[in-house]
């Protein structure tokens, strides 16, 4: 061999598309399976590089050749782990549409029991646990740990440390589910409990030790937290959403307290769903069809509840659906007597129960019209206390959660926005394996990568 056909060492953020012949020494930082859920569907191994001059990668091996795939030695002198730590800002702007994962490190203050969610169509059922995180800055983030994730942080082991212990967590999916961010565990997170790092200092600096053990929460007190459910929302009146710019408030949320004046029924109480996701359906001569799934022969009924709020003299109109309006109104389209599923502008009378009744609503800007004005779709509600004579405030149990907590293959059903002419969709708040959201998109993507030598890319990939 010539020496200038000689092979080479290079850099990472030396390699560019083609026409390299070389060789790169890297330690990997991270590696991981990468898991379609919910039917654990492998699509290769994924993991991060970083080379001696603290540059990182993210590669690709694909299935065909994952179990030649060994990492036999590491160089000392690289890093060890590398974050890329978001802030809650940087948090709140990304969405499914960003290609890279997620860091961030806090203050790990509460955790709930394992609960098991029951996905569609007896697929089965998976487990998940909400965790809540303070961040440097002193805002909360809400994090979902699926099935098989949640063995990895032992929350019992941690409550025993009698402390809250900084937590990094590296490879967070961050999703946007009709306006409210749903930031998920995938097969590629991994959890640092008080890593040796200058960030986990700052963050015991700015939130010291309270002395008090991580804080086990029930369903009902998740769903009361509402410095994690929309954080963001803006306190308002009615009477000022009244007077507001349509063109200007889209996507943002408002917190409204006010009373259930009555339903509105004129375009029904629900609509024909498809039974694989929250597509409405419609009637055609060979039955009902779903645009994303096909032929429905029994597509199932979703609430669709439109109702006026009132706030002093002021009057609103909202919507609401799914799963959020069956907690709302109490209505079980399961127990339903067939007269009253077949009367479509009368809503059963279980509903009538919180009329006049006061509640603090979560509100944003509908993406449909559903009649005259301003129309406001409702994505969380809590009864507001109430105050007895001669004792404490009482707060009614009644209290829903958003469609944050859906599950792959799980329709957020309460943040369906029915489309004109019955075209229903919404997007599943799924957990994610990868930064891809199909299954199409990974099989696409592992057949394009390489043997042992991994694929890169032409320019420097940011991998939070």
């Amino acid at each position: 061999m010539e020496e200038s056909d000689a092979i080479v060492e290079s850099k990472l953020a030396q390699l560019r598309d083609g026409g390299q012949i070389c060789f790169i020494v890297i330690r990997i930082a991270r590696i991981w399976d990468s898991i379609i859920p919910p039917n654990n569907i492998f699509a290769g191994i994924d993991f991060l590089a970083i080379d001696s001059e603290g540059f990182a990668m993210h590669g690709t091996i694909p299935v065909a050749i994952s179990d030649d795939f060994q990492v036999t030695q590491g160089v000392d002198s690289f890093l060890r782990n590398h974050f890329n730590f978001a802030s809650y800002e940087e948090i709140m702007a990304r969405n499914q549409r960003v290609y890279h994962l997620t860091d961030a490190i806090g203050v790990l203050g509460a955790a709930t029991d394992v609960t098991a969610i029951e996905l569609n169509d007896n697929k089965g059922t998976v487990n998940k646990r909400e965790i809540f995180l303070t961040l440097t800055s002193g805002q909360k983030i809400r994090i979902t740990i699926w099935d098989p994730k949640i063995m990895e942080l032992d929350i019992p082991a941690l409550i025993k440390l009698g402390y809250k212990p900084v937590l990094a967590i590296a490879g967070l999916y961050v999703k946007d589910n009709q306006g409210n961010k749903q930031i998920n565990a995938c097969s590629a997170t991994r959890f640092y409990i008080d890593p040796q790092i200058p960030e986990a200092s700052e963050v015991r600096k700015s939130i010291p030790d309270d002395g008090l053990p991580i804080e086990m929460l029930s369903s009902d007190e998740v769903d009361n937290l509402r410095d994690y459910t929309y954080p963001d929302a803006k306190k308002a009146t009615i009477r000022e959403l009244l007077y507001l710019n349509p063109a200007t408030i889209k996507g943002i949320k408002y917190r409204v307290e006010a009373h259930v004046l009555q339903f509105q029924t004129r375009q029904g109480w629900y609509y024909n769903a498809c039974r694989d996701c929250t597509y409405g359906v419609g009637r055609g001569p060979s039955g009902y069809n779903c645009p994303k799934h096909g032929d429905n022969p029994t597509p199932r009924m979703n609430l669709k509840d439109s109702m006026i709020l009132r706030d002093g003299k002021f009057k609103l109109q909202t919507i609401v659906f799914g799963t959020l309006a069956k907690k709302l109104t109490g209505i079980d389209v399961t127990k339903l007597t067939v007269f009253e599923k077949m009367n479509t502008t009368t809503i059963p009378a279980i509903a009538n129960r919180i009329l006049d009744k006061e509640f603090e609503f979560v509100l944003g800007l509908a993406d449909q019209d559903y009649g005259p004005g301003l129309n406001f779709k409702i994505f969380y509600f809590v009864p507001v206390e109430l105050e007895q004579p001669g004792s404490t405030p009482v707060k009614k149990k009644e209290a829903a959660q958003s469609s944050t907590n859906a599950p792959h293959g799980t329709p957020a059903e309460i943040d369906v926005t029915p489309n004109v002419g019955g075209s229903i969709c919404a997007d599943d708040a799924t957990p994610s394996a990868t930064p891809s959201d199909t299954i199409d998109d990974m099989v696409s993507k592992s057949s394009q990568r390489t043997s042992k030598r991994v694929k890169t890319c032409s320019k420097k990939l940011q991998f939070d």
